[in-house]
This record gives structure tokens, sequence and C-alpha cells, in this order.
């Protein structure tokens, strides 16, 4: 693992937390684990569960994954590839959230990202339904890419 993974998999174990078992989360999706989708809006919970070593496994390999996708696709690359680990461990935390295609849907941030201008990239996270969902989160991750160094709250 590079270390913008493990980074992002420290900051995701913190913003997600851990449970066994499935739980609706803030919009009403079955979720399990630190942050996986297990049904959609309309399925009963799903009698399941996961360890936290299973869980723990799969959110490394999903950040892998997210990151070979950054690291292949030209236009994530383009804005990927400047970052510093810290900045890089957040897209990858905002992969987790709202999916590659939600973070493709970023395009001003993206355009942000290419040119080095960080102040604004954070504006554009911030300029979203995801911040006014999740609105704390949302505020550490775009202080972190702001500065470039590891939030607080993630140490």
């Amino acid at each position: 693992m590079t270390a913008a993974n493990d980074l992002a998999v420290k900051i995701l174990i913190k913003e997600e937390a851990f449970r066994a078992t499935p739980y609706y989360d803030t919009e009403n999706i079955p979720t399990y684990g630190y942050g996986f989708v297990c049904g959609n809006k309309f399925d009963p919970l799903p009698d399941i569960s996961i360890t936290q070593e299973e869980a723990l496994s799969r959110l490394a390999n999903l950040v892998a994954v997210n990151e070979k996708t950054f690291m292949a696709n030209p236009d994530l690359y383009r804005a990927y590839a400047p970052c510093n680990d810290n900045r890089k461990a957040i897209l990858l935390s905002m992969a987790h959230q709202v999916g590659i295609y939600g973070v493709c849907m970023f395009k001003q941030m993206l355009g942000a990202l290419e040119m080095a201008d960080y102040d604004e990239a954070a504006n554009q996270m911030l300029n979203s339904l995801a911040a006014r969902q999740t609105p704390a989160r949302w505020a550490r991750n775009a202080d972190q890419m702001r500065t470039g160094e590891l939030n607080a709250y993630y140490q």
C-alpha cells in the first residue's frame, strides 16, 4: 500500500466507524462494516455480519482499487498526481463516500487540483450536496485539502 492509501484507510476508519451488522446510514441506505453498502433504500436490512478484521481487509482493498482508478483515468490522474499524500488520502476518502463517479462530478474541484489551487479545490468540496449531508466530515476534508496537512481529528 502507498502512504496515501494508509492515510485514507486511517481517515475512513475514523469517519465511518465499524459496525458488524447492517444499519441505515444518514441517507437511509443499508450499510455495514466501514461504510459498505449492502442493499438499496427499499430492501429490508439483510441478515449478514462482518468481522472487524474482514472489514479492514475489504476497506484496504477498496481504497487500493480506487487509487488504481485515479492512476488509470487521465482526468482523475491530472488532479491526483500533483497532490501530496494527505491530499490524495482525502480524494480516496471522497471516492469511498461518493464513489469514483461522484468524484468525477466535482469538475471544478478537479480542475483546481490540476492547477494546484488547493483553496479553490477545498471551496468546491464544500459547495456540494455531500458537504451539506455530512458537514463536519467535509469541513475536515476541505481543511486537509486546503493545507495539505493531516487534520488533527485523524491523528
